[in-house]
């Protein structure tokens, strides 16, 4: 960095994991809306896109197990809360299969 430029706070720059995760959490909610449009309509496509949901939060899981440094954001940490284990999906969480 050259002398002059102005570094924003380790605070306010979100680390690229925590944007992940972000992201993330907004397919798992598209995800459910798809699911939930279908209702019982396509069996084998609402049982897919249950498998799909679950493996993002697996992924939601795994990501904020390894986040350091920024702490998620509120909405991320209360969705970690609810639904992951040691860096997994807790079976208690409501996409459970």
């Amino acid at each position: 960095m050259k002398s002059g430029q102005f570094r924003a706070p380790e605070s306010y720059a979100p680390t690229t994991r925590n944007k992940e995760i972000g992201k993330k959490l907004g397919d798992v909610q598209t995800i459910s809306v798809q699911i939930a449009q279908l209702g019982e309509t396509d069996p084998t496509t609402t049982q897919a896109l249950k498998a799909q949901r679950v493996a993002v939060v697996n992924i939601v899981c795994r990501d904020a197990a390894q986040v350091t440094g920024d702490p998620l954001a509120q909405d991320q940490a209360q969705f970690v809360g609810a639904n992951c284990s040691l860096g997994s999906m807790s079976p208690n969480s409501q996409y459970a299969l």
